[in-house]
């Protein structure tokens, strides 16, 4: 199935760019988000290493937040699974459940890591149902930039309540490098779905780190701290 598209694309984060869909027939978002990924599997890799700043060293330095011991994982849009190898360096026990709305992304996901202890769910993150106090740890890595403040707080209590008592949540993702900036991704968006009389319409619409960790503290997470910025790429970590 093609990917129905516009022919133009749109600024992100200044210098990261993404097209932008046409959802006015009523194709879910997030199937069109999922087909993007499964037809760009194969240079994902290549494409996400080149373009985002601080490249792999930025899934190293995210990584090293993970609690020593922490057994049980979630990994939320985990997409070709690049951050796992340092995780289970780190960690050799861990058992990481890999959650990701692209079928093709983790099958390569699964075929690199097909000794270790990892669960494939391919399932929507927002409509999957997580059982409560099940994991040490959780991270978000390059994924929820797709999605507005108030889709990713929904995101956030979600984790909140998937974290054992002293679970941590590790957000590593593009940031918008103001308020404003943010807000003038949240207009294009809502722009784009007005024009095509659809709210699904939409493109990656990332936020102020400021906007998170409010957010974070808002559903009940403590030591909300941004660990790191690299370019427009950055790092919040945050304690149940």
């Amino acid at each position: 199935m093609n990917i129905p598209s516009i022919d133009f694309f749109v600024e992100i984060c200044d210098n990261h760019q993404m097209r932008l869909y046409d959802t006015s027939e009523g194709t879910d978002r997030n199937q069109l988000i999922s087909e993007h990924f499964n037809q760009i599997a194969n240079e994902y890799e290549a494409i996400h290493l080149r373009y985002i700043d601080g490249g792999i060293q930025s899934k190293i330095d995210t990584v090293k937040f993970v609690p020593d011991g922490a057994e049980r994982i979630l990994d939320l849009g985990v997409g070709t699974g690049l951050e796992l190898e340092y995780i289970f360096d780190k960690n050799k026990n861990a058992e990481i459940d890999c959650v990701d709305i692209s079928r093709a992304m983790l099958q390569k996901l699964k075929e690199k890591y097909k000794d270790k202890k990892i669960n494939i769910l391919c399932k929507d993150y927002f409509k999957h149902g997580f059982k409560k106090e099940k994991y040490d740890c959780a991270l978000s890595i390059m994924s929820l930039h797709h999605f507005l403040s108030e889709e990713k707080e929904k995101i956030y209590r979600k984790v909140h309540n998937t974290l054992v008592g002293d679970g941590v949540f590790i957000y590593s993702d593009l940031f918008a490098a103001s308020l404003k900036k943010e807000l003038f991704h949240r207009e294009r968006l809502m722009g784009a779905s007005r024009e095509y009389k659809s709210p699904l319409a939409g493109y990656d619409v990332p936020t102020y780190p400021q906007t998170d960790i409010g957010l974070l503290s808002k559903v009940g997470f403590v030591n909300v701290e941004k660990k790191w910025q690299i370019g427009s790429n950055a790092c919040i970590v945050s304690q149940k």
